[in-house]
């Protein structure tokens, strides 16, 4: 463990503005991309954010209410250095894992999209096209995924350990819980007895 927070310390995560560094297409003045921020040696650019929002709202992994792309910016920098060093550590994901990842978001996807049709619709591509977009981004978060297990993998936290940590805590710095009041109802039909059906009958 102390390795590794130490090697998490020697990877740069440098944030650049919006659109401060251009990439144009050579001899001409045409912007093709945007490099938005860095983390180590790799560069985040616009054409990943806004692919990365358009996953996000089909995965509804972002509140809708907020700023999406900050949202999806500050993601992304998390996932930049989780991989950054996962390559440290040789953290690596078989094809087989990536296809069975990629098969159950596809199947989220449609889901929430209620068609295939609609699905295609929405990403403006037919579904081999949306596959092999999304087949890179799956195999980040089982990479991703996989490194945040091996982090957390030794830490042990007791219940007394929580309580001590609340309890050190100052009381109006914890959010208020809504009171919770839990009712059960328990309905039994009475057997009625043919004595008494024929008694009803008569009347």
């Amino acid at each position: 463990m102390p390795k590794r927070k130490m090697n998490l310390k020697f990877i740069s995560v440098v944030v650049l503005c919006l659109g401060i560094l251009p990439l144009q297409a050579q001899n001409k003045g045409t912007i093709i991309d945007e490099i938005v921020a860095m983390v180590g040696d790799e560069v985040v650019l616009r054409s990943e954010v806004e692919a990365n929002v358009s996953n996000a709202k089909a995965e509804r992994k972002v509140s809708l209410d907020g700023d999406v792309e900050a949202q999806v910016i500050e993601n992304m920098l998390m996932s930049k250095l989780m991989k950054a060093q996962a390559e440290v550590d040789s953290i690596v994901v078989t094809a087989d894992e990536v296809e069975r990842q990629l098969d159950q978001r596809i199947n989220q996807y449609l889901k929430y999209a209620g068609s295939k049709e609609k699905l295609e619709q929405y990403f403006k591509k037919e579904m081999p096209e949306i596959r092999n977009e999304l087949r890179d981004a799956t195999r980040d978060q089982l990479i991703i995924e996989k490194m945040q297990n091996e982090i957390v993998k030794d830490v042990k936290v007791t219940p007394a350990e929580v309580r001590a940590y609340y309890n050190k805590m100052a009381k109006d710095s914890l959010p208020l819980m809504p009171e919770k009041v839990m009712i059960q109802q328990i309905t039994r039909k009475p057997e009625i007895s043919q004595q008494e059906k024929d008694r009803i009958h008569k009347q």
